[in-house]
């Protein structure tokens, strides 16, 4: 099992068992030590950084809106209805393809218009100051990311399927980078050959 899906399958285990715990209390409050009692079945309690590992965990599932934090550093959480949903596996009916772009819109084109011109003016430089100031920790796997990226671009290859899958988690941890890459590969996808 890849390290990427090692961490799915704790962040599954985690939502899970708060969900188990927290079923018949008020609120659907849970301790993370109780979630840590669930959790060492998976990750070794001799590990100098298990209470970080959780903590980590759960700020991911905060921000997926699956959970919400009860003090300020994870100690009690409770499981919202939408972390009970993926649990129970009730989501909604999938529509179709929805893309979401932040940002200015200015010359957009929205609706069902019979052509539509995209520009790519995608900024390198700026995404390498962002990674410099936010980054963090991330910064050398974010760099290498960007640059798998510009290479990409500049030959002008087909990205293949799990080609940037290495960098999962940090993208996934940086979801301001993603959204920057899938701006640079829309643009560069929708340019005009000739």
């Amino acid at each position: 099992m890849s390290e990427f899906e090692q961490t799915q399958n704790l962040r599954r285990v985690f939502l899970r068992a708060a969900y188990d715990l927290g079923k018949n209390r008020p609120g659907r409050t849970v301790s993370l030590d109780e979630i840590g009692g669930v959790m060492q079945q998976h990750i070794p309690t001799t590990d100098p950084h298990f209470t970080s590992k959780l903590t980590e965990i759960a700020g991911f599932l905060d921000e997926k809106g699956w959970i919400n934090k009860q003090t300020t550093r994870y100690e009690v959480i409770s499981i919202t209805a939408a972390g009970i949903d993926e649990v129970e596996g009730n989501k909604p009916p999938d529509t179709g393809a929805t893309f979401q772009f932040y940002g200015d819109v200015q010359g957009s084109v929205i609706g069902t218009h019979n052509t539509a011109e995209l520009t790519n003016n995608f900024d390198f430089r700026s995404i390498e100051q962002r990674i410099e100031r936010e980054g963090g920790e991330d910064a050398g796997e974010l760099k290498e990311a960007l640059e798998e990226v510009r290479n990409l671009l500049e030959r002008g290859d087909k990205l293949d399927r799990g080609g940037l899958s290495r960098f999962g988690e940090v993208m996934q941890r940086n979801s301001w980078f993603s959204g920057a890459v899938m701006n640079a590969l829309l643009g560069f996808a929708t340019q005009a050959t000739g």
